[in-house]
């Protein structure tokens, strides 16, 4: 009944002259049990609905349609004027949306972003302003808990509304050692391990709870919430009212604190205000060479071969352009100088199968970029190296191309691992009557020369150094001591 006095006051007046609030409020009990039908329904035309989206409800379209099309509504002539009056409410205002009308994939953003500071106003936090879950006292434990929450609130930048829910912890020991390599050290000698972990872990559900509550609040609530009609005041008093009464009775009965009530605050801040991605990817040219360039240039193979290098192994101008411990490195060829542009757009690892144009197999390919496929089997382990860029080293004959991708390693990770054969894209090669489904990997130079994407069938790892798991195995070990038989990792 707030919602319906936030989206449409003139109705709600109208609704008390008339003395029919009560009538409306048996509209809505209605509602939820029509709502309910319509998830089970959902779910039967286009599939179960993940776990991280379970709190998505269908839009008021979907559930007209089952008032229009169903018996045992049309039976029920209490369903009549509620759909009567949702269909009148959206033509004399189309901004007013009785119920909320998501899609089963939400969207990036939530509301669509500002492009400047100024535009987003003063409200946008920082990680000043988020309540810290970890504090310092100066011992090896607490500077390494602090390290992973500030590493974790620095990777959410707001473009994704399902970041904690694809976080897992054994990754973060792995940074942790890349990062506070004696820190980790103390810890795993000293039998702290399983403490960092658990900590860890409670860190990362609570932000998982946080996130989850966001999707419970709704598209529209939270655009009300965020918008001029609400003070700070009255927000941090009607969230948990509208969390709680949207509680389903399968649902455990949960306590919102202020710092939780603060966080999910600061979270639908964050979302709102979300920085927009201008599509294109890092890019420095640079004419110099190194050691490994030059092997990769006289290696007889690198026609076929992609090499995973040290990003101390780039030439020097190029070291310090490379946040990642490492880069991939490959030849392309000199036709490629004159789509630069094409290999600065910014992509995003794409997993998909190929059938080759005698019909006579299909194989596995990932793709950082459209100018090169990787076999599957080969990049899908190395893809666990990298935290928040893929940096690829572009090889020509007198220059080097160096692209530092995006990548959101534990949604990108989770996302390519998710897909089946169902859901995964297939292409097929050109034939004599058949052009193939090869048009966004396809391109052109100014004179029609088709340039189609260079087929790597190995990747040879040539990195020197490699990262410690001393604080990852000193956990491994200690949970089989434990527990022979149980899982290593509870979240993983």
């Amino acid at each position: 009944m707030w919602l319906l006095e936030q989206q449409n006051p003139v109705l709600m007046e109208m609704l008390r002259t008339e003395s029919r609030l009560n009538e409306a409020r048996q509209s809505l009990l209605k509602l939820s049990r029509l709502r309910a039908v319509a998830v089970d329904r959902e779910e039967v035309d286009y599939g179960p609905v993940p776990f991280s989206t379970a709190t998505v409800r269908p839009g008021i379209a979907y559930m007209l349609k089952l008032l229009d099309a169903e018996p045992e509504f049309l039976k029920d002539t209490g369903y009549l004027p509620l759909a009567e009056a949702a269909k009148a409410a959206r033509q004399a205002a189309h901004h007013f949306v009785p119920f909320c009308d998501t899609t089963r994939n939400e969207r990036v953003h939530d509301v669509p972003p500002s492009t400047s500071k100024a535009q987003r106003g003063t409200n946008v936090p920082t990680k000043a302003q988020a309540p810290q879950f970890f504090s310092s006292d100066g011992t090896p434990i607490s500077d390494a808990l602090m390290h992973v929450e500030n590493v974790l609130t620095a990777m959410d930048d707001g473009r994704r509304v399902d970041f904690w829910a694809n976080v897992y912890t054994q990754k973060l020991g792995e940074w942790l050692e890349q990062d506070l390599p004696e820190i980790a050290f103390q810890l795993a000698t000293e039998t702290d391990s399983g403490m960092f972990f658990g900590r860890t872990l409670d860190y990362v559900r609570e932000m998982q709870s946080v996130e989850s509550h966001w999707h419970r609040l709704g598209e529209v609530l939270r655009a009300i919430l965020l918008g001029p009609l609400c003070t700070p005041g009255q927000v941090y008093e009607l969230i948990p009212r509208f969390l709680e009464a949207g509680v389903e009775p399968y649902m455990d009965e949960e306590e919102y604190d202020a710092v939780h009530i603060e966080r999910l605050w600061q979270m639908m801040l964050l979302r709102k205000n979300a920085p927009v991605c201008d599509g294109r990817a890092v890019t420095f040219a640079c004419d110099e060479s190194s050691d490994a360039v030059d092997s990769i240039r006289e290696d007889s193979r690198n026609h076929s071969t992609a090499y995973l290098i040290d990003a101390t192994a780039l030439p020097e101008r190029l070291v310090r352009m490379v946040g990642e411990r490492q880069c991939l490195a490959l030849t392309v060829p000199e036709e490629r100088l004159e789509l630069i542009e094409h290999l600065s757009a910014q992509h995003y690892v794409a997993r998909f199968e190929f059938e080759s144009a005698d019909k006579m197999g299909i194989t596995h390919h990932l793709a950082v970029n459209h100018s090169f496929w990787c076999p599957y089997d080969d990049l899908w382990p190395l893809l666990f190296a990298f935290r928040e860029h893929i940096p690829i080293l572009y090889i020509f004959e007198e220059t080097c191309l160096l692209v530092t991708y995006r990548f959101r390693h534990f949604v990108t990770l989770r996302g390519l691992d998710d897909l089946t054969r169902h859901t995964m894209p297939c292409y097929d090669a050109d034939t004599e009557t058949h052009d193939g489904q090869l048009p966004s990997y396809i391109c052109r130079l100014a004179d029609g020369t088709t340039i189609r994407p260079k087929i790597i069938e190995q990747i040879q790892d040539v990195r020197t150094s490699r990262a410690s798991r001393r604080l990852c195995e000193a956990f491994e070990r200690d949970r089989r001591t434990e527990n022979p038989e149980g899982s290593n990792w509870s979240d993983s």
